[in-house]
């Protein structure tokens, strides 16, 4: 299982900035509705962290978009988020949630002793655990990434359940700067995905 940590980790770091490659894969599309399935989620509003090539939903935003900018509880009114982000953006996704008060399914590798791992406890409705194995296809021209050699959590939260008391204040700072408040309108919608 997904297991979280109960108590916070003592101390962390501002995260080193900069331009670390987007991470280019897929979870598989069936793998993910049938985990989306268990989690009682029948399907989610956008994709926050896609390309054309990897969107699991016909709205997604870019890299160059950057999800950060969106107000993400306008994305999640009606039906949660999916958010697939890169490893190093962990950390900033969570807070995000928490400051959004937004809906989100992410889908996190299984390390229970990350220093953002513990946040997670707080925001948490209801979690999958998928064994480490073929859960990623090969999208585009790219080349197929290797299985993990975790498991992956796919995970309901809801930014709700905590406050801004849960993060570190230089956290709070940046995810407020990046905010811009954009909604769907600001997004890519791909009529070719089903």
């Amino acid at each position: 299982p997904c297991t979280v940590p109960q108590d916070p980790p003592p101390t962390e770091e501002p995260p080193t900035e900069g331009n670390e490659p987007f991470e280019s894969y897929q979870l598989d599309p069936e793998v993910r509705h049938n985990l989306l399935s268990s989690l009682k989620i029948p399907g989610c509003s956008i994709d926050l962290f896609a390309e054309a090539d990897n969107a699991q939903e016909l709205i997604y935003i870019t890299p160059a978009e950057n999800a950060f900018t969106f107000d993400w509880s306008k994305l999640s009114a009606e039906k949660p988020c999916w958010a697939n982000p890169p490893f190093s953006k962990y950390r900033e996704v969570i807070a995000k949630f928490i400051l959004d008060k937004a809906k989100v399914v992410l889908c996190v590798s299984d390390w229970p002793t990350a220093p953002w791992v513990w946040r997670l406890n707080k925001i948490l409705v209801r979690k999958v655990s998928v064994p480490a194995g073929k859960l990623y296809r090969k999208t585009g021209e790219r080349k197929k990434p290797p299985p993990p050699e975790w498991n992956t959590c796919i995970i309901y939260v809801d930014g709700s359940l905590a406050t801004r008391r849960d993060l570190k204040p230089w956290l709070v700072r940046k995810i407020r700067k990046l905010n811009q408040g954009k909604g769907f309108e600001s997004a890519v919608y791909s009529p070719g995905l089903t």
